[in-house]
């Protein structure tokens, strides 16, 4: 009796209850899409490294790691490569050279990312066959291997002459002419506008120097490999390591998102109180009356309670489903972004989709957390109409 007095009640003003649940929606909606979106951006941004760059695990010379930025990695070599091998056994890896240059089509030079690498070893890692644009990736013993992006703005076609140029691990400039033989596109705009792909040999005579300076690891790491490789004089970082700054600006996003939401949820709350207050104040004489008639206090609570509950549940429910129908549509279908308008395309790793990504957990919370907002939100109007007195209301 007392639920269905409630579901009466809620309707006798529906503008104001329609405009409180639209309020509860609007918060529930947002936390959802900035968890989806920021969730998201974790995501692919962990795809896009482990798949593009970082792999599961990169080896590192002891101390490089530390100011990379500055760093010659030339000047870290990684020795003992045969005992790292042995205990690598059963893992797909990539040793690698990788050193800076620049690389030149006669009328514009270019800032580049030189990575010797041996051919079938870096597609067991990375896949790089299958990222290729146009072209084949390093069948040519002098063949180049360069990003889409850095194509494009050299205006190079398949088989155009470039020269690379870079200083040797001896501090020499050296300097080779090579034909472009493949284009590779790896959705990492940090990757393809500075990549350039040449084969190990060829690296080898070009930075004067027998020696790798990087291997990439596909697959999990036990912590006694990881203590034995340290002890052959390397650094091993998880691609989490690798990633942990623009994984803390998501975070950053996502606590963003969060406060917003809260906030327009408090909101929320506070125009659920009001609503219920003045339904108090409205109905005075209809609560004396009640009263006098044996209605409980106990009773006069529920039905106060009960109403601003099923407003509550109600808006964090139809909040909770447009939230996840969005979501759940722009994980498959991603959302189209320009990378230069909205300053990400140098800074974060992202494709030109940014795909959002369901988290049933957390957005169940964010419903629950809207409907405990709603209960707390009323209990004051809910225990102030049981304390009227119903003798005097109905004198009133």
């Amino acid at each position: 009796m007392i639920l269905k007095m409630a579901f009466r009640n809620i309707f006798r003003h529906r503008i104001r209850t329609v405009l409180t649940m639209v309020t509860m929606i609007v918060g529930i909606f947002l936390a959802l899409l900035g968890e989806g979106i920021n969730s998201g951006l974790e995501v692919q941004v962990k795809d896009i490294y482990i798949n593009t760059e970082t792999a599961d695990y990169k080896l590192y010379a002891n101390g490089f790691y530390e100011d990379k930025e500055d760093n010659d990695q030339l000047e870290f070599p990684i020795g003992k490569s045969d005992s790292i091998a042995g205990l690598l056994k059963g893992h797909n890896f990539s040793p690698r050279i990788s050193f800076k240059g620049s690389i030149t089509n006669g009328l514009e030079e270019l800032s580049v990312d030189i990575l010797g690498v041996e051919k079938d070893m870096e597609n067991s890692v990375f896949n790089r066959k299958g990222y290729m644009d146009s072209g084949t990736f390093l069948n040519e013993p002098e063949g180049v291997v360069i990003g889409s992006d850095l194509f494009q703005l050299l205006h190079l076609k398949l088989g155009d002459g470039v020269t690379l140029i870079a200083r040797t691990s001896k501090n020499s400039i050296n300097a080779y002419d090579l034909s472009v033989e493949g284009v590779i596109k790896t959705g990492n705009p940090l990757l393809d506008s500075r990549i350039v792909f040449i084969n190990m040999d060829l690296a080898k005579k070009f930075a004067d120097t027998e020696s790798i300076n990087d291997i990439a690891i596909k697959g999990e790491l036990s912590p006694v490999q990881i203590m034995e490789l340290k002890k052959l004089g390397v650094d091993v970082l998880s691609w989490h390591d690798e990633v942990k700054g623009i994984l803390e600006i998501a975070r950053i996003r996502r606590k963003a998102f969060a406060i917003i939401s809260f906030t327009i949820l408090l909101m929320a709350g506070v125009g659920i109180a009001n609503t219920m207050i003045m339904a108090m104040l409205e109905r005075q004489k209809e609560i004396g009356i009640m009263m006098a008639n044996g209605m409980s206090r106990k009773d006069i609570l529920l039905l106060f309670l009960g109403e601003g509950t099923i407003v509550g549940t109600v808006g964090s429910f139809l909040g909770f489903i447009l939230g996840t129908t969005f979501v759940l549509y722009y994980q498959k279908n991603g959302i189209a972004i320009n990378l230069d308008a909205a300053g990400l395309g140098m800074s974060i790793p992202i494709s030109e989709k940014l795909y959002t990504y369901f988290d049933l957990t957390r957005s169940i919370v964010f419903m629950l957390i809207g409907i405990l907002i709603s209960i707390l939100a009323i209990l004051y109007p809910s225990i102030k109409s049981t304390r009227l007195n119903p003798i005097e209301v109905i004198r009133d």
